[in-house]
């Protein structure tokens, strides 16, 4: 995990970004500079992006330090501050700043549904290319499944637990490998499993609150393994987890099941071209990826994309994206179709007979 706040590098900047999506790393990068600051850190100024325009963020930058050797200005909740291109040339702004000054912006977590999601999360990446073409230093650390893990089986060890690295490993990929999440929810199931000495799987499952990404493979997972009673299961967090039905199939389950059903179907074609992994695809086949294909997934997700892809072929596939098509249609009126939970329900059964039917087709030839 390379998640080092390079506290020295960071100061020679008069512009820094910490972009990391994890509260635990941001929190840490923040705790670091106030250190290296000592005394000078009770005079930082703190402005809230959606608080004051960029203007004023720069000009109170600019102002002169008084009792410290420079103007540290922090600006929290930076994604509320909108898109950098509504504000102007942003980088050349940054540029100018004066070698007193210090501006330190930080993408804090914001609330939302997924779409203000997907919205914030586009901010972030644009404040970021933003920043790195002022020249800022950018904190935006990459983060692997092991690190995670190796952080969740601590939490266990210092609560006097025995658990096995498999079950740690489970728990940071039912969190998106998130260490924030992971130490959470590590913490929720020591309490839950109380004087017991052992956690197990069972555990996590009962108690950890999963993430989209996770829940929506458990869902492919029981498509493709053909486990109809798992499929409803699944099916039903994601419909309960919104206001109303429609509301979940269009916002949450039909383009989440068709994302992974993309990614299944590129695994699909790696496997038939004799690649075990993204990487090792061939150019070709590469190439016909679009930009966030199978290669820009997680670790992990890439490893369910070719599990799911083991137990299904281009045909079954294909007849899948003809059913969740259909369904759509149904929900939209185009189709007959008697509610939205039904006509989801019947989407996925009808998967599950499906790709179940092919399976034995195959075996029998």
């Amino acid at each position: 995990m390379k998640a080092q706040f390079d506290v020295k590098k960071a100061l020679a900047h008069t512009c820094v970004m910490i972009a990391s999506n994890e509260g635990y790393l941001r929190d840490a990068a923040l705790d670091a500079f106030r250190t290296a600051l000592g005394e000078d850190a009770e005079e930082i100024a703190t402005i809230h992006g959606d608080e004051r325009p960029l203007p004023a963020w720069l000009a109170e930058a600019g102002t002169a330090p008084f009792l410290s050797e420079r103007r540290v200005v922090l600006i929290r909740n930076l994604l509320r501050a909108g898109r950098p291109k509504d504000w102007g040339d942003v980088a050349a702004m940054l540029k100018k700043l004066a070698p007193t000054g210090l501006l330190v912006l930080v993408a804090d977590d914001e609330p939302g549904d997924d779409d203000k999601q997907k919205t914030h999360e586009r901010n972030r990446k644009e404040w970021m290319d933003v920043a790195g073409k002022a020249g800022a230093y950018v904190f935006n650390p990459t983060i692997d499944t092991g690190a995670v893990t190796a952080i969740v089986q601590d939490v266990f060890k210092q609560a006097g637990k025995q658990v096995t690295g498999k079950t740690c490993q489970l728990l940071a990929e039912m969190v998106g490998n998130n260490i924030t999440r992971a130490t959470e929810e590590a913490e929720k199931v020591v309490i839950y499993v109380g004087k017991a000495e052992r956690i197990t799987d069972h555990d996590l499952k009962e108690v950890v609150i999963a993430s989209p990404e996770w829940s929506i493979w458990k869902l492919v997972e029981a498509v493709f393994t053909g486990a109809p009673g798992t499929t409803i299961r699944e099916l039903q967090g994601f419909l309960s987890s919104h206001k109303t039905p429609q509301d979940a199939a269009f916002r949450s389950v039909l383009p989440r099941l068709s994302g992974q059903l993309r990614a299944v179907w590129q695994a699909r074609v790696c496997l038939d071209a004799g690649a075990y992994t993204a990487k090792a695809a061939p150019a070709g086949v590469q190439r016909s990826w679009p930009s966030k294909g199978l290669g820009s997934l997680s670790p992990w997700a890439e490893k369910k994309a070719f599990e799911s892809a083991r137990h299904v072929d281009l045909d079954g596939l294909a007849r899948c994206f003809k059913l969740l098509s259909d369904a759509d249609a149904s929900i939209k009126g185009i189709l007959p179709s008697v509610d939205t939970v039904e006509t989801v329900e019947r989407m996925c059964l009808a998967m599950n007979r499906e790709l179940a039917a092919r399976r034995q087709r195959n075996s029998s030839l």
